[in-house]
């Protein structure tokens, strides 16, 4: 179970709201504060990270306030912090690099950070990137509140999926510019898949993911929804990935 606590703040976009037949509907989205209990592999390295976001509750779309997907917690990412933080086998010697698509509050992001520290030269770095500015400003928010000398450095860059000037841009700043040892998203798939959507996700997924490291892997979760998920299955199958789902102590 994901181990994710949230606390509603008082902000001045906060709306009382008013209850339609029993349930709460907001008149404008309040801001929340979630918790998320880290805890290292050996157990011994607890700490709560916070991540500042809009809460949900209520509401179905945030763009009718202005606001967008990734400015809201989205269960599945406590799941990848989760598998992150006890399952993951990170990799055995040399600087580790991840890169995160659609990073949304940045949850899984600090905690990649968290669990494979800063590398024995501070080498290593994990980057977050989302198509949407504001949502990275809210990642990088909630990294400077979370961050310990003993962590991976974190970057932040808005990538639209398919953009190939930033993905060069992201490939070129990689060691030797051989890309990521692994790549992590988490709830970017929650709508119609489109061929479009599968083309560019996997042309930034394949662009960007080290040929080097034999290790390497694009690992993503999401919640199973009105989207048709073989779709992007067989997008990644044409493009020479194979594809499992992990069991509990798998990587």
């Amino acid at each position: 179970m994901a181990s994710v606590a949230s606390e509603a703040v008082e902000t001045e976009e906060g709306g009382s709201g008013e209850c339609d037949e029993g349930e709460y509907v907001p008149s404008v989205p309040r801001e929340i504060v979630h918790e998320y209990k880290y805890t290292g592999r050996d157990g011994t390295a607890e700490r709560t990270l916070e991540f500042g976001g809009v809460d949900m509750k209520g509401l179905v779309d945030l763009t009718t306030f202005g606001k967008v997907t990734g400015e809201a917690l989205w269960p599945c990412s406590g799941l990848l912090a989760d598998h992150l933080s006890h399952d993951w086998k990170v990799k055995g010697e040399g600087a580790v690099s991840v890169l995160e698509l659609g990073c949304g509050l940045g949850l899984c992001g600090a905690v990649c950070a968290a669990a494979i520290g800063r590398g024995a030269n501070g080498e290593n770095v994990v980057v977050l990137t989302d198509g949407d500015p504001g949502a990275v400003e809210r990642a990088i928010v909630n990294a400077k509140n979370n961050y310990s000398a003993l962590d991976a450095k974190c970057r932040h860059s808005t990538l639209c999926w398919g953009d190939e000037v930033e993905i060069e841009k992201l490939r070129q700043g990689t060691v030797r510019g051989e890309g990521f040892d692994m790549i992590i998203a988490s709830d970017i798939v929650y709508d119609e898949i489109t061929e479009e959507m599968c083309r560019n996700l996997l042309t930034t997924v394949d662009r960007l993911l080290s040929k080097e490291y034999a290790g390497a892997q694009f690992l993503i979760s999401f919640q199973l929804r009105s989207a048709d998920i073989t779709k992007l299955h067989e997008a990644f199958r044409r493009g020479g990935y194979d594809y499992c789902i992990p069991t509990e102590g798998e990587a």
